[in-house]
């Protein structure tokens, strides 16, 4: 959702699937994936952030949560899980194509999924606490 307006996942794939065998363009496969990665966890971390201080509010008995604020979460925190959920999907397609750059940004790429997955936890935990359910919205990678 948010995602692919912000990282360039989709870019991203599509270079590779149009360069994965030109050896000549391996640097700029990995300056894409660098980036694609880089900004991924920047966008996670923000999200993190803000889903923390939430559940830091909540748990504090600051705020309720009312009917119509359980929407309002559900409609908030289901794009997030799902952009946990297509990131993750994203990085699966991404390792398929075994070439060097790939596998030399290999450690970062997990760095990054950590990051997802914990977003998709938070979004669990705090839908959970407060009787949101938090699901996948439409996912646009396959």
């Amino acid at each position: 959702m948010r995602l692919f307006h912000q990282v360039p996942v989709k870019e991203t794939l599509e270079f590779i699937k149009l360069t994965k065998d030109e050896a000549d363009l391996y640097w700029h496969i990995r300056k894409h994936v660098d980036t694609m990665v880089r900004d991924a966890c920047f966008f996670f971390v923000k999200d993190a952030f803000w889903l923390e201080n939430l559940r830091w509010h909540i748990e504090s008995g600051r705020y309720r949560i009312s009917r119509s604020g359980a929407d309002l979460l559900s409609k908030r925190l289901d794009p997030i899980y799902t952009d946990g959920v297509e990131y993750q999907a994203a990085t699966n397609l991404l390792r398929s194509y075994e070439i060097q750059p790939i596998k030399d940004l290999n450690p970062e790429i997990l760095e990054s999924e950590k990051k997802a997955s914990l977003i998709r936890i938070l979004c669990k935990k705090i839908g959970e606490e407060t009787g949101v359910q938090v699901s996948i919205l439409t996912t646009r990678i396959r």
